[in-house]
């Protein structure tokens, strides 16, 4: 056992929470803290601070999980953007936390991997490779995203809140270019899940003035330029992935239908010739 580290990490969604059992598991020493999304060194709790200052002082090495800003020389464990702070890695931070450990991924644990890289089109993969499929492959799928859902904190009442603002779109027969709705909160898993393979684009604005978007990686980074100082992550280098950030919603909008307006319109342009 390494007691020459010391790990610092939220637990605000499924990966983290998973993060913190493996190191427990492992004897590693850590220090959650209790920071939801968008967790980040600045506002690390002043007893965490503290005990990094003590690390550091006793030559130990110092790992952040998913911390964004400034590290102060201890080593980011991420996978994301944010802004300009491209932390990009085709590994999930549990899988870099695995490699750090030397310890291999159990079968709940690379599925937890796959949802946070990529969500369902990335567990779907990962059934095939493993050989798992029809209702077992679902069933872990569905117990993967119900355990996501929960550990980001949503409430029953934010599940019908999603519920309703997804039947006031209607029926969605065909697979939609794009789904824009409005949410009284920012679980969007709520609505992710429910719409899982009706959309090619995504975008939600909250009432708490967050606003995401899951789409082709084009849009993500129009959105990362126009609007810096959001997040974004997904399999971007494959195509799609996801934006979120706190900017002018009408603004988004705005960017976000022009963009794929002129997408279909070369689409169109294309299939006339």
């Amino acid at each position: 056992m390494e007691n020459n580290r010391l790990w610092i990490t939220p637990n605000n969604d499924l990966e983290a929470q998973t993060i913190v059992e493996m190191l427990k598991r492992e004897g590693e020493t850590y220090e959650v803290t209790g920071q939801t999304w968008g967790a980040s060194w600045q506002n690390l709790e002043e007893q965490i601070k503290a005990r990094i200052e003590s690390a550091k002082e006793e030559g130990n090495a110092i790992y952040g999980v998913e911390l964004q800003g400034d590290s102060n020389g201890a080593i980011n464990i991420d996978h994301h953007s944010y802004g300009d702070d491209d932390r990009s890695n085709p590994d999930s931070s549990i899988e870099q936390v695995a490699k750090i450990l030397g310890v291999e991924l159990t079968l709940d644990e690379q599925f937890v991997a796959a949802n946070d890289k990529g969500f369902i089109p990335a567990m779907e993969k990962l059934g095939a490779e493993l050989g798992i499929k029809g209702k077992d492959l679902q069933e872990i799928i569905a117990n993967i995203r119900m355990r996501d859902r929960l550990s980001q904190g949503v409430t029953m009442e934010q599940e019908a809140q999603a519920q309703e603002a997804i039947e006031k779109l209607g029926e969605i027969t065909d697979k939609q270019e794009l789904i824009s709705m409005d949410l009284p909160h920012s679980k969007t898993s709520t609505v992710t899940d429910r719409l899982y393979g009706k959309y090619n684009n995504l975008l939600i604005t909250s009432a708490d003035g967050e606003t995401n978007f899951f789409g082709t990686t084009k849009i993500i980074n129009m959105l990362n330029e126009k609007f810096p100082g959001g997040w974004s992550g997904g399999q971007l280098d494959q195509g799609s992935g996801f934006w979120g950030g706190y900017a002018d919603q009408s603004a988004i909008k705005g960017l976000v239908q022009s963009a794929l307006q002129k997408v279909m319109d070369s689409k169109d342009d294309r299939e006339e010739k």
